[in-house]
């Protein structure tokens, strides 16, 4: 996927000095690819206070007994999981104008059905603006 020049540099910034071109941008004490980044992302969302305060996801303890995490007494919220940030990408190049045939190549996708999921986000006042600044609207 491609990604604006101005985004790599500042996430060149967080890379520590020794690590190799294919090591993580965010690695776990081990150097390896962080496996708890979903768990730090969802604290980050309750700190920020983004947690829908609705949520009630059940999870089995060791001893085999169900507890229910609330996302109102913790970072459980359901809202918040990493394929979001793929989803954003997606949604945010489509509100940009980039056509879908190009995104469904950057996306990966096989189908144009599996890219076109991300046209929901795609607000009707992002197509009237684009609609006022196109060749059409320029006829009085």
């Amino acid at each position: 996927m491609p990604v604006p020049q101005k985004l790599i540099a500042h996430l060149q910034s967080f890379r520590p000095a020794n690590a190799g071109a294919d090591d993580p941008i965010f690695p776990s004490a081990t150097g390896r690819p962080d496996g708890a980044m979903l768990e730090k992302l969802k604290a980050v969302a309750r700190r920020g206070k983004l947690n829908c305060g609705h949520c009630a996801v059940p999870h089995e303890l060791e001893d085999g007994t169900v507890r229910i995490n609330r996302c109102a007494d913790g970072p459980f919220c359901g809202r918040w999981f990493l394929h979001k940030f793929r989803h954003t990408y997606a949604t945010r190049h489509l509100q940009d104008g980039i056509d879908i045939r190009t995104l469904q190549q950057w996306m990966g996708h096989r189908d144009i059905a599996s890219t076109m999921v991300y046209l929901k986000g795609v607000r009707n006042s992002d197509i009237q603006v684009r609609l006022n600044k196109g060749s059409i609207a320029s006829f009085s």
